[in-house]
């Protein structure tokens, strides 16, 4: 081992690590197995047009999510979320004596409180679908122009949510038509073919995003 001469305060301001000695490093098998991995660590990281550093997954291809993507995934959760607490608490509302109190107050029969209560509730749902969609579509470009591969409808959570967010948004609106008078077999079937056809146009989107973002 050297004696290195002892240095001042003012003798390391003027120290160059670059100037050491590169015989001063061991060279080992450990040693040599460290350099490989760093450098293929430092190939592994690029930066793309945007300027944002992007880790490439090299057993999939695919890019490691980035906050802007887990932003979008974190608000896919919580839509679903949302939007069934708030067909709960229409089912719940629905049934309150508050209408039988408005109705007195109003002098407007309960059914068409009823009615206007759902069909409002049916209108936030229907938002909420919309920015389920928008966020998924978001999330989507977040990690465009890469590799990643297209996840199957039936493997895929947000699809899911997709489905059951628009199922409740025509449950309250089949609700609103039944209280309104329309026939049960109309309105049972006219919703749920409007849930279905929607959540397939929302899918539709998607789908789309996902091959424009891979040309």
């Amino acid at each position: 081992m050297r004696d290195w001469p002892r240095r001042g305060k003012d003798d390391l301001r003027d120290y160059d690590p670059s100037a050491v000695d590169s015989e001063d490093r061991n060279k080992t098998p450990e040693t040599e197995e460290f350099d490989k991995i760093t450098e293929c660590q430092a190939d592994i990281a690029s930066l793309d047009e945007r300027g944002k550093i992007q880790v490439v997954d090299t057993a999939h291809g695919d890019v490691a999510h980035d906050a802007a993507y887990r932003h979008y995934d974190d608000l896919i959760w919580r839509v679903p979320l949302w939007g069934t607490g708030v067909f709960s608490a229409t089912m719940i509302g629905l049934n309150s004596a508050t209408q039988a109190f408005i109705s007195k107050m109003t002098r407007i029969d309960e059914k068409y409180i009823a009615v206007s209560y759902l069909t409002l509730m049916f209108l936030v749902m229907l938002a909420f679908s919309f920015a389920l969609n928008r966020f998924r579509v978001r999330q989507r470009q977040a990690v465009q122009n890469t590799t990643r591969r297209r996840t199957a409808i039936w493997k895929s959570a947000s699809s899911y949510f997709n489905f059951l967010i628009s199922i409740e948004t025509f449950a309250v609106l089949s609700g609103a038509l039944l209280m309104g008078g329309l026939p049960m077999a109309w309105s049972l079937a006219g919703c749920a073919a409007a849930a279905v056809a929607l959540a397939i146009i929302y899918e539709m989107i998607l789908r789309r995003t996902q091959t424009q973002s891979l040309q």
